[in-house]
């Protein structure tokens, strides 16, 4: 996969490690991560969409409650969701672990 950009024009704000990806119908979703080590950036959902023409992640607006930041999580996809599992919201390794479970819904564009 080619992104139609260099990286920094396409990440725009979105580089961070300790996040989750997923893909979901044409669309990269990019959820939470870090910039410090164990320190969650925020709990937006960024969407790539690869048959569009944007060059980079815009961040998608949210029905209801945004997720909480986190970082070390892990997700899944499956049709038009994705699900989030656990994942950490402090500077320690034990610092206020995040045992809520997220499903996310792409809405039709």
């Amino acid at each position: 996969m080619a992104f139609a950009g260099d990286v920094e024009e396409v990440l725009q704000g979105c580089a961070r490690s300790s996040h989750a990806i997923a893909h979901v119908m044409d669309r990269i979703l990019l959820y939470s991560g870090e910039h410090t080590p164990r320190v969650p950036v925020d709990g937006h959902v960024y969407s790539y969409n690869l048959k569009g023409s944007e060059t980079h992640f815009e961040k998608l607006a949210v029905e209801g409650e945004s997720p909480s930041p986190r970082s070390g999580h892990t997700c899944v996809s499956a049709r038009r969701c994705i699900w989030v599992f656990v994942g950490r919201m402090g500077v320690t390794i034990d610092c206020r672990a995040v045992t809520e479970q997220l499903k996310l819904v792409l809405a039709r564009p």
